[in-house]
């Protein structure tokens, strides 16, 4: 059986090689089979341990990523098809546990073509970091988000422009949550400046190397739930992009949206389910106050749905991207006149008349199985409530999710013109 001689680079030490030999068998994993000799060079960080490696797959599969966990089992990923064209590959790793073998995967030995692979960081589940790790989906977003050189100018009849997005000194990018930077490089393409908000410490070092490589590049550490896009985008036009986390969708949503007359265009891969909510219409299940939130400030498409295994680690559940181009209803409302300010007092700014609306629409959803003459009463009387509904000629037992954002407003408008709208 061949041997396989490494060449490992450990920080602060200088290169040596150290020599693995196949181990024996392990009772949870194929038989061992000849290592093919190569040689390739391999960055270990954190830890002087080294990890053996067992080639014992019938066919070659190539796995998804390289780690610094010691000890560790590579595993190959199950889309092994996918990955046959590529020239590097990285390993999927996980804390050792009882029972687990001793021996490690590796994939065919024949594509280690790149000189070097480094260690990323391990996704943190408190952060809910999911990295989009497939090379395909990579692109496909790249094309949809019109930030690739292969995306494609409109069929006829398709009024949505697919075609690169035109170099101009106008426009940054911001991205949320860069990782790794899968799709940072995709965005830097651009020319455009590119501003990479990271709230992971472990990840500014990798963002910082790659600034030094394009000076559109700023790296911006901290919450994008606290930070200042106007600041950030320096008197630029805003598109952004971003992978979110899940559970904290909403809110990022939410800092976004008080921005929006400095953005044109967001893009989001976020949970199917949410996307779904996002562009649902009225009298649908999914409508409800995300979705006229959403709405309100945007014109939400859904793109296409990502599935589980082109992220790194799977989310339980399905992505989608979701397109949100600015202005959405709120440029066509006049909210700002719904009440008028009182004597003495400086009329409500835009956004003043913009909160009072979404805190009125967050009341007419507080239970979606009430109609909107109970969900209201804390602020109209009933009577008071259903003439503003003929008015408007819905009927008097209409719920919420049946209005679209429109006629949300104008309801809004109505009752807060009326006189003793208080109960």
């Amino acid at each position: 059986m061949c041997a396989l001689c490494i060449p490992v680079f450990v920080p602060g030490l200088a290169l040596h090689a150290v020599l693995l030999t196949p181990p024996a068998a392990d009772v949870c994993l194929p038989p061992a089979t000849p290592l093919e000799s190569t040689l390739v060079e391999v960055i270990i960080l954190n830890t002087l341990n080294l990890f053996r490696m067992n080639a014992g797959l019938a066919r070659p599969q190539f796995a998804q990523f390289w780690c610094n966990v010691s000890p560790c089992r590579i595993n190959t990923c199950k889309s092994g098809s996918k990955q046959t064209a590529l020239s590097t590959f990285r390993i999927n790793t996980y804390e050792k546990q009882a029972g687990w073998g001793r021996d490690y995967f590796v994939p065919s030995l024949s594509v280690l073509g790149a000189s070097c692979y480094t260690v990323p960081p391990m996704a943190r589940q408190r952060l809910g970091q999911h990295f989009l790790a497939d090379l395909h989906w990579r692109e496909e977003i790249a094309r949809a988000i019109r930030v690739s050189p292969h995306s494609l100018a409109p069929l006829a009849g398709d009024g949505r422009s697919q075609a690169p997005l035109p170099r101009d000194d106008q426009h940054c990018w911001i991205e949320i949550g860069s990782g790794h930077g899968e799709m940072t490089q995709h965005l830097l393409a651009t020319g455009a400046p590119v501003h990479a908000i990271e709230l992971d410490p472990a990840f500014l070092p990798g963002l910082r190397h790659l600034a030094k490589q394009f000076p559109n590049l700023n790296v911006v550490p901290g919450d994008v739930l606290k930070a200042d896009i106007a600041a950030i985008a320096g008197g630029r036009r805003v598109r952004v992009y971003g992978n979110l986390p899940y559970y904290i969708t909403s809110p990022i949503l939410h800092r976004l949206f008080t921005f929006a007359d400095l953005i044109d265009e967001i893009h989001v891969v976020i949970q199917t389910e949410v996307a779904l909510r996002l562009a649902a219409q009225p009298g649908t299940r999914d409508y409800g106050y995300l979705s006229v939130l959403t709405q309100f400030y945007t014109r939400p498409e859904f793109v296409f749905e990502i599935p589980r295994d082109a992220f790194n680690p799977p989310p339980e559940v399905t992505s989608a991207l979701v397109t949100l181009r600015l202005p959405g209803e709120r440029a066509k409302l006049s909210l700002a006149s719904c009440a008028p300010p009182a004597a003495g007092t400086q009329a409500h700014s835009s956004t003043d008349a913009d909160s009072r609306f979404l805190d009125f629409v967050k009341l007419c959803f507080s239970q979606k199985r009430k109609t909107l003459v109970n969900n209201v009463r804390s602020l109209a009387k009933p009577d008071r409530t259903r003439e503003a509904l003929a008015a408007l000629e819905l009927r008097p037992d209409a719920r919420a999710e049946q209005l679209p954002v429109a006629q949300l407003a104008a309801l809004h408008s109505l009752l807060s013109a009326l006189p003793d709208s208080a109960p």
